[in-house]
Formats: structure tokens, sequence, C-alpha cells
């Protein structure tokens, strides 16, 4: 009798799974980080981290004290960046930076102050005629330098052991007394021995790159000062080359601190706009023949020919209705139809899909993104 296989090979059992579902891409807008008031149309962009307290540890007691007032390199550049990065948006009628101002925030690098009085937000918007006021609340950069290993290398116009040029590890050959023979003879053998050439040298360690890592947080005030609209917190990295003039290294660390001001004001600024992002949606492609038909069209990106089939059994109360209105909200999803795929999500769930419920709250988050 021959022996039946009960278990199925794992192929098969991945096209069993796969053939339940399909899923298609599509690309949606995501809330940006800073959301802009529609009637703003004046924004002064002010720090109030230019400087900050160095705080300085005594060794005797233990604790800290001010040690003066030191000015936090690269943080006009960013916020001059970030203000001129609005401007040429065109995000609002002015974007500006006030100058001769010098706020209270920052006491030390890396904290964050806290938020900025209602009265002091009120006095700055009527003083700059302003209907925002975005602040760069803390800007901390801490800076280090990578370097290049020492190694040996060879004078120039030298030659190596076998005619080439001298390696890191090469060294000169000469000949010497095998040791192990024991009495000397007419003609000893002789065994081949490296030593380092005279003529080769240590290049010193050197710097190679000046590598910073910011930290800044911006908020945004209205008018009244009584409400943050926005606040964003970010990290960035920028490594930037150095090379070497008559003994020093160039950019020097104030300006590369410029650069990265530059940069990170720069980058701030991009996160005003909506961002795209790529998503999925999973649809059903088992069940009743129509949804499976429908799931072959949808495979092929034809939208409009596989809702035809779902759409006679999503508008009847049957075995796989709520599957159907699923899949007729993913399909007006794909054709640009949100408030469509809402109201398909919507009678989807009525009907007992347990999996709309999500795809609901997604739905309702893409409408507002686009409000």
């Amino acid at each position: 009798m021959r022996r039946q296989n009960l278990f199925w090979p794992l192929p098969a059992c991945a096209l069993l799974l796969a053939s339940c579902a399909g899923t298609t891409n599509l690309h949606i807008r995501e809330k940006p980080d800073i959301a802009l008031p529609a009637q703003a149309r004046k924004i002064a962009v002010v720090d109030r981290c230019s400087f900050y307290t160095d705080m300085k540890r005594s060794r005797w007691t233990g604790k800290t004290k001010p040690n003066g007032l030191k000015y936090n390199y690269g943080v006009l550049d960013c916020i001059q960046t970030f203000a001129a990065s609005w401007q040429d948006a065109g995000l609002a009628d002015s974007v500006f930076v006030p100058y001769g101002i010098e706020l209270k925030g920052m006491e030390k690098a890396g904290e964050v102050p806290k938020r900025m009085s209602a009265e002091e937000a009120q006095r700055l918007c009527k003083r700059f005629n302003t209907d925002a006021l975005l602040v760069l609340e803390s800007y901390t950069a801490n800076f280090t330098v990578s370097y290049i290993p020492s190694s040996v290398v060879h004078s120039p116009g030298t030659s190596g052991p076998y005619g080439g040029p001298w390696g890191p590890n090469d060294v000169e050959p000469r000949l010497v007394p095998d040791p192990r023979v024991d009495a000397p003879s007419p003609a000893p053998p002789v065994v081949e021995e490296y030593r380092r050439p005279p003529n080769t040298y240590t290049m010193p360690s050197r710097p190679n790159t000046g590598n910073f890592n910011i930290y800044s947080v911006w908020r945004l005030y209205d008018a009244t000062g009584e409400q943050v609209l926005s606040e964003l917190h970010l990290s960035n990295f920028m490594s930037i080359g150095l090379y070497e003039s008559n003994g020093e290294y160039w950019p020097n660390e104030r300006q590369m601190r410029e650069q990265v001001g530059s940069a990170v004001g720069w980058s701030s600024a991009q996160h005003v706009e909506s961002q795209w992002k790529a998503v999925s949606r999973t649809y059903f492609a088992s069940g009743a023949r129509a949804i499976r038909k429908g799931a072959k069209q949808a495979k092929e990106s034809n939208w409009q020919a596989a809702a035809s089939y779902w759409r006679p059994i999503a508008e009847k109360n049957r075995r796989g209705s709520a599957r159907a209105c699923y899949n007729m909200a993913v399909a007006a999803e794909k054709q640009g139809s949100i408030l469509l795929a809402q109201e398909w999500a919507k009678k989807a769930e009525e009907k007992g899909c347990r999996i709309a419920a999500d795809y609901r709250a997604e739905l309702e988050r893409v409408v507002e993104v686009r409000k």
C-alpha cells in the first residue's frame, strides 16, 4: 500500500497563504512636523541660545558655578538659513530674522529651556508686527576630530628588496650565518634576514575630518504666546574634511561650526512641508469567485475592472460582502477618492470586517494632512 504524504511541501504552503490576500503600494502625504497656521503671513525667526552660560565645576567643593557667557557659533547661520529657506518657498509673505535682541533661554549647552512666557511672546510679536514667532530654543553641536593613524613610509626614489617600491613592512636583506650550524666551515650556509632600511620614516597621525553631532529644538508660538503650535526636536550628524596648509589644518573649528549651522538650518526648514511616505494596502484575494476575479485585475493594477467585480457583492447582504466592501475601499483610495474610500471602509466595519477599523483610522489621518 502506498503511503500518503501528510505534510505539504513548504512552497505549496507559502503559495496557499499568498493567495489569501494581495498587496498594493501607494504614496501618501505625512503631516508636517511644523504646521504653520493659515493666517500667519509674517513670521519672525529668533533664537534663545546665541549665548549660554559655561558651567565650571570646582575641584574643591564639587559644585558648579557660572564661568561666563560663551558664544554659540553656528546659531546665527542656522536661523538665517532657516528664514531664507522659508522665504524662498513662499510659505509666508515675510520671513525674517530680527537683530539686536538677546533672549534668555539656554543656560548651558545641552539643556532645553522652558517654553517662552506668553507675555514675552506677545511683546516680541507686537514689536515686530508678526503673526507667529519661530524660536530656536536649544542648539548644541558636539565637536570631535577623526585622525589618520601613523604609518611607516619609504623615502622617494628607493627600491624594495625585489626591485619594487618599499612597502610599510618591507625590510632590507642581508646575509648572516645560519644558527643551526654547530661548527663553522669554509663556506657556512646562509639565510636571508630582513631589517627595516634606514631611508624609511614614520608618518605621524594627522587630522582627517571634523565631526559634529547636533541637537536642536524649535518651537512655533502664536501671536498671543499662549499656545505652542509646533515643537520640533532634531538630531543631525555632519562630517567635514580637513586639509593641511602651511602647517595648519583648514577649515578651523569656527568655520566648520558656521557651515554646520547653515546645513542644520536648511535641514530643519524642510520639516514644514508634507513629506511623501510609501505605504502598502492589503486586499482580500480569496472567497467568492467575483472576489478572486477582482483580485486578479487588481494585481494587474486595473482597479476599475476590479471594482466592477467587487461592487455587486458589496452592495448585497450576502457572504463575502464585508470583504468586498473592504476591497472597494482600497480600490477607491488607489483611484484617488479618499472620501469614497472612507464610506466603503465604514460599510465594511459595519458588516463585521475586523481590519476595517484600523483602515478607517489611517484614512482619517490622510484626510487631516490634505486639509
